[in-house]
Formats: C-alpha cells, sequence, structure tokens
C-alpha cells in the first residue's frame, strides 16, 4: 500500500515600503551662469546596508531598491523635473539611514523667449 505524502507549500510574503522621494532642485535660476544644475533626492531607508542599495539611473527618472532584510524592502521611483545628464556622474551617499542622491540635470529655462504681457 503507497502512502502519498503531501508536501506542504509555504509561501511566503516579502513586505514592500514605498520610500517617497523627497526632492530640492537646483536649477540655475538665478544669474549665476557657473552654477551647475543638480537634482537631489532624499529618501529615508533606516536599517539597510550600505551594499543592499540598487540605484538604477536613466536620462528621466530613478530606480531605488534597498533590502532592509528577508523580509521587507524599501522601494522609490521617481521621474526628473529636467534631462539628467548622465556623462555628469551622478552620486549618492548614505548615512544614518539617510540616502542623498545628487542628479547633474540640464535645465533650458521654458521662458527664455516668453513674451510679456501688459496688464490692463
Amino acid at each position: 500500500m503507497d502512502k502519498k505524502i503531501e508536501e506542504k507549500k509555504t509561501t511566503s510574503f516579502k513586505r514592500r515600503i514605498w520610500v517617497p522621494a523627497c526632492p530640492t532642485c537646483d536649477c540655475g535660476c538665478t544669474d549665476e551662469d557657473d552654477k551647475e544644475n543638480v537634482e537631489t533626492l532624499t529618501f529615508e531607508i533606516p536599517g539597510v546596508d550600505k551594499d543592499k542599495i540598487h540605484l538604477d539611473v536613466t536620462k528621466d527618472r530613478v530606480r531605488m531598491i534597498a533590502h532592509r532584510n528577508a523580509e521587507t524592502d524599501y522601494i522609490s521611483e521617481y521621474m526628473f523635473s529636467c534631462t539628467a545628464t548622465l556623462d555628469k556622474e551622478p552620486t549618492a551617499n548614505y548615512n544614518n539611514g539617510i540616502l542623498t542622491l545628487e542628479v547633474p540635470v540640464e535645465c533650458p529655462d521654458p521662458y527664455k523667449d516668453a513674451q510679456r504681457l501688459k496688464i490692463n
């Protein structure tokens, strides 16, 4: 008599925590011609080892995945307000649970040739 042993399948779910990017942009809005245009993103991801953070940057967005532990990942995606200039290397720093990403961007002034309206 053959007895069938049923294997108990367990499914484990990984918790993914969405982390909003806190952006600031220094888009050269002043008259200083030598000012570099940089978009800075800050992510709060406590409890993550630096080598467990993955950043993928394209000319128009960034994706961040940070593996906290076997059960938890932090994730985020952000679309830049200007085009990233990837020939100038973006920089990332992680300190005490705060990840800061600085991405050089090209932000031409959209109002450079705008017509100023007279208000009556």
